[in-house]
């Protein structure tokens, strides 16, 4: 086999062995030293016409000696009618499609819907559904948080949530510390937030009754 300016040969008496010879012109078949284009394809293009070439002469000689060998072909009009009939328009529509789109499918990771997209609009196509899922994204998130938050106006209504539900709960705060030390050891809730927006649910601490003007955010870290 000719590699550009070398050759690979067989070793004589060797079964795998081979060795590396610095190409020789004279070597080469005459219509490979004669070709104006790459050795190696005209090599390629010889190789391919002498397999085709044996393999036509199996098939002439299989033909003539043997009577297993001997075919023709029919058409069943009736049966091919029939076919392109169910198949026919289906190939054509689906044929129409992907010359008309040109494109590639978009598929979104949180839904798993498919959308159509042709080459020249993809990069447009992405930013507008990577903003589309963040936005819907962020959304279901608030609506879960909204629908898991709950109102406490005194301990037992603090302790039920907690024992029945999760999620969090807004309740007072009269701010001592003591207070919250007792609700974790008891509960082991935490406060979680203290929101600037604050809102006024009762006049007193869920903990100890006392006045209290700060609403906080109380959860279970789990």
């Amino acid at each position: 086999m000719i590699f550009k300016d070398y050759e690979l040969r067989l070793l004589a008496g060797a079964d795998d062995t081979y060795e590396i010879v610095k190409w020789d012109k004279h070597h080469k078949s005459f219509l490979v030293m004669w070709t104006s284009f790459d050795h190696l394809i005209a090599y390629a293009l010889l190789y391919m016409l002498v397999q085709v070439s044996v393999m036509i002469m199996y098939q002439v000689y299989c033909y003539r000696n043997f009577n297993e060998c001997h075919y023709r072909f029919s058409i069943d009009k009736q049966l091919t009618k029939h076919m392109f009939s169910y198949s026919g328009w289906h190939i054509f529509g689906n044929s129409a499609s992907i010359l008309n789109r040109q494109g590639v499918d978009l598929v979104r990771r949180d839904t798993r819907e498919k959308i159509e997209c042709s080459l020249d609009q993809v990069e447009e196509e992405v930013l507008k559904l990577l903003n589309l899922m963040q936005s819907e994204m962020l959304e279901r998130a608030r609506a879960h948080r909204d629908s898991h938050t709950y109102v406490a106006k005194n301990m037992d209504e603090f302790e039920k949530i907690f024992n029945e539900k999760s999620g969090f709960v807004k309740a007072m705060w009269c701010g001592n510390q003591e207070c919250e030390d007792a609700i974790k050891e008891k509960l082991a809730v935490t406060s979680r937030c203290m929101p600037f927006e604050q809102e006024t649910i009762t006049d007193t601490c869920v903990c100890c009754g006392k006045p209290a003007t700060k609403m906080v955010y109380w959860g279970r870290a789990y």
